[in-house]
């Protein structure tokens, strides 16, 4: 199955099928990791088809967020970016943003990625010949507007006053994984649950990876939701009239206001003025802080 995933999954049976396996085979590691990777390999191919989709979505709901699969999803996903749509000749990820099938597993995908993945994602997503169309589509807007709330999470929860801030976004609520009655569930804490007999057995392409961000990954995390947010406010005005327009309208403002609040609280306080000292230089005293 993992050999033909493609003509299996974009299949109106097979797609069952390989979600089945997905399900059966998460406690089989080398099972589930050479049909996740197969799967990753071609998400591209499965996510346009109305019934690939499905299996993209599946494997992202049978994983935990910020695991290597969901983050190698979207990985593939961003990549498109730099690819071309051979019928239009426009980035390929335009056409996944806005087309109907896909929008949903593009959007669930990048909820449940890490937060460096997600940035990278939207900063692709940003790029004028692709939020042109996204932003006013009755799909694509939904992708962007994903990516706002997670820019606005990734700034407001970016401790910057100290060496180690986060940019991770709340773990989602405990939700069932589909299948049957006593398989896997994620928990509040974004870790997969069957009980203690099955745990240690589970596929680690499947778990979580909480590992923190370093400096590096977290500034350029920031940077790049920043030029996400400066991509959509020049392009606000093509939501007028759309009924998702106050929905959109609201999140761009959540996401700036996060970001001024975060910047604000990164800069270094100014010195104190030691007011009557004879050491003072009277030009320092009255010139403009910069």
């Amino acid at each position: 199955i993992a050999d033909n995933v493609v003509a299996i999954g974009n299949n109106r049976y097979g797609t069952c099928i390989v979600q089945r396996c997905l399900e059966r085979t998460l406690a089989t590691p080398a099972h589930f990791n050479a049909l996740a990777d197969a799967i990753v390999a071609a998400c591209t191919s499965l996510v346009l088809n109305p019934f690939g989709n499905y299996v993209v979505q599946r494997l992202v709901d049978q994983c935990a967020t910020s695991s290597p699969a969901v983050d190698a999803v979207v990985r593939t996903l961003t990549n498109a970016g730099s690819s071309l749509d051979l019928s239009t000749g426009r980035p390929l990820l335009r056409k996944l943003v806005v087309s109907q099938f896909s929008s949903k597993a593009v959007e669930k995908s990048v909820q449940r990625a890490s937060p460096a993945v997600a940035a990278a994602f939207a900063r692709e997503v940003g790029r004028p010949d692709v939020l042109h169309d996204a932003i006013g589509d009755q799909f694509g807007n939904y992708i962007v507007q994903t990516s706002l709330t997670l820019a606005t999470t990734a700034f407001g929860t970016a401790n910057v006053a100290h060496n180690a801030p986060t940019l991770r976004p709340n773990p989602p609520s405990t939700s069932a994984v589909a299948g049957d009655p006593g398989s896997l569930t994620v928990t509040a804490g974004g870790e997969l649950d069957s009980g203690a007999a099955h745990a240690p057995e589970l596929s680690s392409m499947a778990l979580s990876a909480p590992a923190a961000l370093t400096p590096q990954e977290q500034s350029a995390a920031l940077l790049a939701f920043g030029a996400f947010v400066d991509g959509v406010a020049e392009h606000i005005h093509l939501v007028r009239g759309c009924g998702f327009q106050k929905k959109m309208e609201h999140r761009l403002e959540q996401a700036l206001r996060a970001r001024r609040n975060a910047f604000a609280a990164a800069a270094p306080a100014s010195p104190p003025h030691h007011h009557g000292s004879h050491h003072a230089d009277p030009a320092a005293q009255h010139s403009t802080p910069s």
